[in-house]
């Protein structure tokens, strides 16, 4: 038989039904809420948002939602509304700390109807001790804690939050702390991108990116600073719309070899045209973008080498210069040395005649045969040294006979045994038959100072790259990681090497002797002008 205490435990349909619209109005109204919050994306209005939204759902005198600082483990106040939200806000919560600091510590939801009571309660300094109930829930997406609201409820004995109000706001909580996570992410995004237009905007470098058909869907605003063209210009067209026809090829050659493997990252130089209607020098650097392993286009950036090849052009020259400077410093030192001496010789032979004259003609005779001697010496020297400081016949002559009339001058001048064997060639560019006449020139002089041979060697032929010119010897030899690559004239022959297009090798060890090669690749060397004479 039933009670009438057990009447009032069994619900009536009409309580049921009114129950069941209850939380059908709560559901309705959660989703509108959930709605509203994930498209806000701003995390001032998504807390604005979750202070009105928690108002709709359940009741509170009193709210603070606070931030985790987990670096320093400390809860940092955001948002407070009604009672005393100065003093919350200027109040931070360490980590364990009263019942909020406990709640984002244990990851647990915390209900508390005589908050004064419990012994984890802490009071915020400029806030009264009036009777409260509390609710704490830490707010967690994606298992991580973001923060964690404190609402509360004062009065006596009579105020309190049912534990469905306690189920409510954690389900109302679950929905904030996503709308909080969306919104921390859209301002990661944003700061993110931020710093990335400010990097793309203000670098020297030209960025862009192209779609997989080769059009363009994103250039920097540098751009127009390089080439005088609006970015807008070009959306939408070829990335070769601005490159030059000279450089047309190269370019779809590079795009089509990033297409054959995306995994390799390319650079190019090509030239670009001006809106002036001038050139840019630029360097491209390729990557492919893929999607889901497929090709889908490309980005990279352009790098203005006008300032860099003007540079390098300076130091080119300044190496030139400075190449010509050793060159005749070591002449000046040659005439010091052999003519100069040859010349205070003669002079002292000629006072000797002057005083033979009188006193014995026959002895006077032969001191005018030495002194001529001198002079012929003296003559074939200055005439030698004259020709090392400009060859002036090797434009008419050619490299070959240049080379040998040189070495025949080293000859005559030092007694050495220099060789020369050359065959035939097709007539270089002026440049480079300099370069490899210099080459040729200061690598005898090494021998000549440094190697202490009886013998050398020139050699000037054909290979199947190009050209190659080789001046060995069977002198002392050096070690060549022993010496400063800026002595023995290295640094110059390579300079010079390296202004042709061509490669300079040294093999060398002591007590074997040296070897000096230099060899042009063929599209560098045989480049015939126009009328030259052909080589012996």
């Amino acid at each position: 038989m039933t009670t009438q205490g057990d009447a009032r435990l069994t619900p009536v349909p009409e309580q049921q039904s009114a129950e069941l619209s209850r939380q059908m109005a709560f559901q309705r109204r959660l989703l509108d809420i959930n709605q509203r919050l994930l498209e806000t994306l701003d995390p001032d209005g998504v807390l604005e948002m979750i202070a009105d939204g928690l108002k709709q759902v359940v009741d509170y005198d009193n709210l603070a939602i606070y931030r985790v600082d987990p670096e320093a483990r400390l809860l940092r106040p955001v948002l407070a509304r009604e009672r005393h939200a100065p003093e919350v806000l200027g109040h931070t919560i360490a980590f364990g700390r009263g019942m909020t600091g406990w709640a984002v510590e244990q990851g647990q939801p915390l209900l508390v109807n005589d908050a004064l009571s419990d012994p984890r309660a802490i009071q915020i300094p400029g806030t009264p001790a009036d009777p409260e109930a509390i609710i704490i829930v830490p707010l967690i997406a994606r298992g991580e804690v973001l923060g964690v609201l404190n609402m509360g409820r004062v009065g006596g004995p009579e105020v309190y939050f049912s534990q469905a109000d306690f189920e409510q706001v954690q389900l109302f909580a679950g929905q904030a702390a996503v709308a909080l996570a969306n919104a921390r992410l859209y301002t990661d995004l944003v700061r993110s991108e931020a710093r990335y237009r400010f990097l793309v905007d203000n670098s020297p470098d030209i960025v862009w990116a192209v779609d997989a058909a080769g059009r363009c869907t994103f250039v920097s605003e540098s751009l127009e600073r390089h080439t005088g063209w609006r970015p807008e210009q070009l959306l939408g067209r070829p990335f070769t719309a601005l490159v030059h026809r000279d450089s047309r090829a190269t370019a779809r050659n590079a795009w089509q070899a990033i297409r054959d493997e995306p995994s390799r990252e390319t650079s190019v130089r090509l030239d670009l045209r001006r809106r002036d209607g001038g050139l840019a020098a630029v360097e491209v650097t390729l990557a492919a973008v893929l999607e889901e392993g497929r090709f889908a286009g490309a980005h990279g950036a352009v790098r203005d080498l006008t300032e860099r090849e003007r540079l390098e052009t300076d130091l080119r020259q300044q190496a030139a210069a400075l190449a010509a400077s050793e060159e005749r410093a070591r002449l000046a030192r040659d005439l010091h040395d052999s003519v100069t001496q040859a010349l205070f010789s003669m002079g002292l032979t000629a006072h000797a005649l002057q005083l033979l004259l009188e006193r014995d003609p026959a002895a006077a005779g032969a001191k005018l045969s030495e002194l001529q001697d001198l002079q012929r010496e003296a003559l074939a020297e200055m005439r030698a040294l004259i020709f090392e400081l400009r060859p002036a016949r090797l434009e008419h002559d050619g490299l070959v006979q240049a080379i040998k009339t040189h070495a025949a001058a080293v000859q005559a001048r030092t007694g050495l045994e220099v060789s020369v064997v050359a065959e035939p060639l097709e007539r270089l560019p002026l440049d480079h038959e300099e370069a490899l006449y210099r080459v040729a020139q200061e690598a005898l002089h090494n021998v000549v100072k440094h190697a202490g041979p009886c013998r050398a060697r020139v050699e000037l032929g054909h290979t199947e790259q190009g050209v190659e010119l080789r001046v060995s010897d069977d002198g002392i030899g050096f070690d060549p990681a022993a010496v400063d690559g800026g002595r023995l004239g290295l640094a110059g022959m390579r300079q010079r090497a390296e202004r042709i297009g061509a490669r300079l090798a040294v093999d060398a060890r002591p007590g074997g002797g040296t070897v000096v090669s230099l060899s042009l690749p063929v599209d560098a060397g045989r480049q015939s002008r126009p009328g030259a004479a052909s080589a012996e």
